[in-house]
């Protein structure tokens, strides 16, 4: 689904459908069985018990991501968080193999690739940011939706000052500088 059209202009049904997924379908999760849902049919057990379980968008630097599934994903998944990697993903060895050309990620690949993870933060609901790379760019403009535009909750993991004091990333999110400390807050936010 691309959210731009060929001149750059919003596509206003993309954008009502994000929206019908990140604030009526949370609302209509917090239905009991047998209510009905956005479809006219009825919320069976199985949703609303599945529903319980918080989800959470791994935001993350593309060089980093073999670390990340390995040692910092493993670690989240132990917290009882479904976790949505953004490149964990069926097209990545496509991407992967565009990269390595002197041409790069043609338009619309990097329209797909923006758009799919736009609507896997909205499937998540929250956001866990590793800032554990000089290049994050990517990460960055993933706290700023989730964050800003969504005002989703948002949790970033920055053991180093550049990303830690930076006013963004304080204002937008909640900041550990502990991998502890990040443990603690998701476990605050999971209760609640």
């Amino acid at each position: 689904m691309n959210y731009l059209k060929e001149d750059f202009t919003v596509d206003c049904g993309a954008l009502v459908e994000r929206f019908r997924r990140a604030v009526v379908a949370p609302a209509l999760a917090s239905l009991v069985p047998g209510e009905f849902d956005d479809r006219g049919g009825s919320l069976s057990h199985y949703e609303v018990l599945e529903d319980n379980i918080k989800s959470a968008y791994l935001a993350h630097p593309f060089a980093e991501k073999e670390k990340v599934e390995a040692e910092f994903q493993p670690k989240l998944e132990a917290l009882g968080l479904r976790i949505i990697n953004p490149f964990q993903r069926a097209e990545q060895g496509i991407y992967e193999a565009a990269l390595k050309t002197a041409e790069g990620l043609n338009a619309a690949q990097s329209a797909d690739i923006v758009n799919k993870d736009l609507e896997k933060i909205d499937e998540a609901g929250a956001l866990v940011a590793l800032m554990i790379h000089d290049r994050m760019l990517g990460t960055i403009m993933e706290i700023f939706y989730s964050g800003y535009m969504m005002e989703y909750p948002t949790f970033v993991y920055a053991p180093t000052e550049r990303y830690s004091k930076h006013p963004w990333i304080m204002h937008l999110s909640t900041v550990s500088t502990t991998w502890d400390q990040l443990e603690e807050q998701l476990k605050n936010w999971q209760a609640r």
